[in-house]
């Protein structure tokens, strides 16, 4: 059992390299002391489904750090916001790889916040938590306020786009974690136009496996061109009643 953390920290670090992630040991063992504070976390808070380790592992961490194969670690002082953070992914596992980025947790529920607030307190990272929804904040002080946004399992993408996107500031980028069910050309382009109605351009659409699963998933990058028509976002519910599009609503 001596050898199980190294042998973990190997699988780890072979798993985000064939993502695209160029890992250091520190770095791989950041991400797994996340995931034992999330673990610890979750004993009183439900963050996650997930209880098998090597699933988390995946599901959770390598997924959450792909997206560092598209948009790296870059420039210190960052200022990133995860939308409807959860369990903290993938915005705690992005700080874990690029702790000078500087995160903000936005999560609607009360209790997941203050259980993302004792993980990161048990890391000893410094991240923002704010409680409070996309719709709310992003017609309040967070408006137009990071330069990079994410969103994973967040809402459909017709409804993410419109929560999301208001926050990013014009010249930042806004990533989507979505599924092989937006592939169809007809799908790509009624997004196109949604976030173009929101001052955005699609930045390209990027397929990626798994590494122990090979399940498939799709990152999907959109720049900020110009500032949100102020009537964006809609108070909150109307985007799930009445998305934007022709195909709001369909399949991700």
């Amino acid at each position: 059992m001596e050898d199980r953390p190294s042998a973990e920290l190997d699988e780890l670090l072979q798993g985000a390299l064939s993502l695209g992630v160029a890992l250091s040991p520190p770095q791989g063992r950041r991400l797994l002391s996340l995931w034992d504070a999330v673990e610890a976390a979750g004993k009183r808070v439900n963050l996650t489904a997930l209880r098998d380790r090597r699933e988390a592992l995946e599901k959770h961490l390598l997924d959450s750090i792909a997206l560092l194969a598209w948009r790296p670690c870059g420039e210190e002082g960052l200022r990133v916001v995860d939308v409807g953070s959860g369990g903290g992914f993938p915005g705690l596992a992005l700080k874990a790889v690029c702790p000078g980025w500087r995160v903000t947790l936005l999560e609607a529920t009360g209790k997941k916040v203050r259980a993302l607030e004792e993980v990161a307190g048990r890391l000893g990272w410094e991240v923002e938590t704010v409680w409070g929804r996309a719709e709310d904040e992003g017609r309040g002080k967070l408006r137009e306020a990071f330069a990079l946004a994410t969103a994973r399992a967040l809402a459909s993408p017709w409804v993410a786009l419109e929560w999301v996107l208001p926050l990013v500031a014009v010249g930042g980028e806004a990533w989507f974690w979505w599924g092989p069910g937006t592939d169809p050309d007809d799908i790509r382009q009624d997004l196109v136009e949604v976030a173009g109605i929101l001052g955005a351009r699609l930045l390209g659409v990027r397929p990626y496996r798994l590494p122990f699963s090979g399940a498939e998933r799709r990152l999907w990058g959109f720049k900020k061109d110009w500032a949100t028509p102020d009537e964006y976002p809609r108070r909150v519910g109307v985007a799930q009643r009445k998305p934007l599009g022709r195909l709001g609503g369909g399949r991700a």
